[in-house]
């Protein structure tokens, strides 16, 4: 099992003080999902697009807690998977529009240099 999950994007702080600031990110969100056992095989990949609403509290100079959530929509799925059925290796492959809604809590630690 492997997996990938990105999400570039522009960020914005529209709010900043010594506390604490607030984080605005929109950008496209790619992710991929490879199974692999003995009998099958299957990959999937979706694409869309996202925002991050997000808060920094400053601990000191250098030291900040973030917390926030994160918005994706992906509307495009591309799906792939291959077993093996009587000794014969079957492959099926598509892609098709999607709708998925995720809505995925965040929370880090950093460090300002």
């Amino acid at each position: 099992l492997l997996g990938i999950d990105i999400f570039p994007g522009l960020s914005f702080m529209p709010l900043r003080t010594s506390q604490w600031g607030l984080h605005l990110m929109q950008g496209l969100h790619l992710a991929s999902l490879v199974t692999d056992t003995q009998f099958m095989k299957s990959t999937q990949v979706v694409m869309g697009i996202g925002t991050e609403i997000s808060a920094d509290v400053y601990f000191g100079k250098h030291f900040y807690l973030n917390g926030g959530l994160v918005l994706t929509y992906d509307f495009l799925s591309s799906t792939s998977l291959e077993y093996a059925d009587a000794g014969k290796i079957v492959r099926d492959s598509s892609v098709v529009p999607t709708a998925y809604l995720s809505i995925l809590p965040k929370i880090a630690i950093g460090c300002r240099i």
